[in-house]
């Protein structure tokens, strides 16, 4: 099958260019679905997803977080992409138009800091293995120790087809780590600062400000990075909570299995 074409544009925010990625020949009569990266992540990293999210004739689009500028350097990273997540709808949308939005980790916190300030934007919310559920404080040192840790356990999991159920290969792996490492050394203060707020986030609060917008919770059985969350960790009054229910799925399941994620985008949005 040929691979559908993504094509790129780009608007200005508060912190630089930010590039906006989508198919110009999709059905556009679909609900729109903001996919919002992750921690240290851009839209090349997605790139897979897309194109499933495409096979599945979901109209997405997602974007890549401009790094390099340093507007605003007191606020906290989250707030910085909530921010960029905002002028992504004010230029993308039409007036009264909504979207679905999908975000994975950090960008999980981030999508309900803009929902909180924009609720009449989303039609309904997708977290996945968001962080902030554990809210015993993981130590910046120690995020970086178990990152390390999973990374190289996550490549020999994948050498070596170990809890490996759904074929991700060791050059997908590496390809993501490096994406990562690519972006987190164009900004390495952002990238520190993101990765304290990833330790410190709780995100209890967010979810009780947010009235009157479906949201959806994935959790990962097994989240190497920041602590296994269970539905007990989730507060009481979300509207909805759902499980991955694989024997072995990492935190970085949102970019390592795109086909499976883009079914369950389509499940979880209106669009099916």
């Amino acid at each position: 099958m040929q691979q559908p074409i993504m094509s790129e544009h780009s608007i200005e925010t508060d912190f630089g260019i930010a590039k906006i990625h989508d198919y110009k020949d999709i059905n556009k009569d679909g609900d729109r679905i903001l996919v919002v990266p992750g921690f240290s992540t851009s839209g090349n990293h997605l790139a897979e997803l897309m194109n499933s999210m495409h096979d599945e004739g979901l109209n997405s689009f997602t974007f890549s977080q401009p790094r390099n500028n340093i507007s605003k350097p007191d606020i906290d990273p989250i707030n910085r992409q909530a921010e960029i997540i905002t002028s992504i709808l004010d230029a993308e949308l039409k007036e009264g138009e909504q979207v679905y939005a999908v975000a994975h980790s950090l960008g999980a916190a981030a999508l309900l800091k803009a929902a909180i300030a924009n609720p009449e934007r989303f039609l309904g919310i997708l977290l996945m293995q968001p962080i902030g559920l554990i809210t015993d404080k993981l130590s910046l040192a120690g995020l970086m120790k178990s990152s390390i840790y999973a990374s190289l356990k996550n490549t020999f999991d994948a050498a070596n087809q170990q809890n490996n159920i759904d074929n991700v290969t060791p050059s997908q792996v590496v390809a993501l780590y490096n994406n990562s490492i690519r972006e987190g050394v164009k900004n390495p203060q952002l990238t520190l600062k993101e990765a304290a707020a990833s330790t410190e986030y709780n995100i209890t609060d967010d979810l009780n400000t947010i009235s009157g917008i479906p949201i959806d919770i994935l959790l990962s059985n097994k989240d190497e990075f920041f602590g296994t969350a269970t539905k007990e960790n989730i507060p009481k009054g979300t509207t909805n909570i759902s499980s991955i229910s694989d024997k072995n799925a990492p935190h970085n399941t949102f970019w390592l299995h795109p086909n499976r994620t883009a079914k369950l985008i389509k499940h979880f949005s209106k669009n099916k």
